[in-house]
């Protein structure tokens, strides 16, 4: 997305070889589901009822309407489809709480939540029904998936387990943060569903797209990532060895700069403010609780030197020491960030200090079970 909120920039997507879009030009403004306006190509289109921080038009509603239109005029030609929804990001907000309103036990955002992922679950079926009445469901590929592990997993969101078996969340290094769900429905596929264990990377869609669509890539330009259509179509193995990430910053919500290494069941992570490493073995701890780098010198040394030798070849930008950080106004921060935290906690939990206060039939998961 463009960083400005006004078209006419280089990141604008009619710049970027698309026909037509509508959504958003600035990624902070997308964390409301109710703005003020969109852009329409590069016109702004005001959205009535929604001034003055009202509510009327839900941007997720807006989305799904356009992308049904999309299809009604271009299903009889060749087309490309491009749908980044923002349910369920943050803001946490939806117009009706549907099927979960009257849940007991659960807070309100947990309502809120699974009533946006439900809403995106509709909204893909009904993109799924129009392909088919339109008569091209066959015909056409279809990829579903995410940018990133579950945003947060601790206090509303832990009811969830959205990371499940996996460690970490968003912006961690650990299969929480970076291992997503992916779905592809191959056109003109008359095989029956089955499960591929081979990982992939994103970067992987922009040569199995071209292929799929039959455009050959110019011999000029060098791709990070490998063509998935043998690995769909056939089962046939991908001719990779490692797959790599790349984090050199840090996050506004959390995240070390660190770098990964995948070769086969071998995982291997660095840290670029500790210079530590760790490594582990996915086969046999897929949770990435047991870090072995000790037991495994040789395997960590090869692994280390594979990653230095990437990071080089692709001039990855390199994290670097701040020469004015200061230790201890460092410290004296994250004192006074906790006092604040713990402020603010105090002042969210002070209606449990009620006379009147009676706690959930689950208070915290502690409910007797049968």
């Amino acid at each position: 997305m463009c960083i400005r909120d006004r078209p006419n920039t280089t990141g604008e997507p009619n710049k970027q070889g698309f026909d037509y879009f509508y959504g958003f030009l600035n990624q902070r403004r997308a964390h409301s589901y109710f703005p003020e306006y969109l852009w329409e190509n590069n016109k702004k289109v005001i959205l009535e009822g929604n001034e003055d921080q009202k509510k009327t038009q839900y941007t997720h509603d807006l989305f799904a309407e356009k992308t049904m239109s999309f299809l009604d005029k271009n299903h009889k030609s060749p087309f490309f489809l491009y749908l980044p929804l923002c349910i369920p990001h943050g803001k946490y907000e939806i117009p009706d709480n549907g099927i979960y309103s009257n849940k007991e036990g659960w807070t309100e955002k947990q309502k809120i939540y699974a009533a946006m992922v439900s809403k995106m679950d509709e909204t893909v079926g009904r993109i799924l029904d129009r392909l088919k009445k339109l008569g091209i469901e066959e015909n056409t590929y279809i990829f579903f998936t995410s940018d990133n592990g579950a945003a947060e997993v601790e206090n509303d969101w832990k009811f969830f387990e959205s990371s499940g078996i996996y460690r970490g969340m968003k912006r961690d290094p650990y299969e929480g943060g970076i291992r997503v769900p992916l779905l592809i429905k191959p056109a003109n596929y008359s095989g029956e569903a089955r499960n591929i264990a081979e990982p992939i990377i994103g970067h992987d869609f922009y040569p199995t797209l071209l292929s799929m669509a039959g455009i050959e890539i110019e011999k000029n330009i060098v791709l990070d990532g490998v063509d998935l259509s043998p690995l769909i179509h056939k089962n046939k193995p991908l001719e990779r060895e490692d797959l790599f990430w790349h984090y050199p910053h840090y996050g506004n919500q959390g995240g070390d700069p660190s770098s990964i290494i995948r070769e086969g069941k071998w995982k291997l992570i660095k840290y670029w403010e500790t210079g530590f490493y760790e490594l582990y073995d996915l086969n046999k701890d897929i949770g990435e609780r047991d870090d072995i780098i000790l037991d495994n010198p040789r395997i960590a040394t090869d692994l280390i030197k594979k990653l230095d030798q990437w990071l080089e070849a692709t001039q990855a930008k390199i994290p670097v020491v701040d020469p004015m950080h200061d230790p201890k106004k460092e410290r004296e921060w994250l004192e006074g960030y906790k006092l604040k935290l713990k402020e603010k906690l105090e002042e969210k939990r002070s209606f449990m200090l009620d006379k009147e206060y009676v706690p959930n039939k689950d208070w915290w998961g502690t409910a007797a079970k049968d």
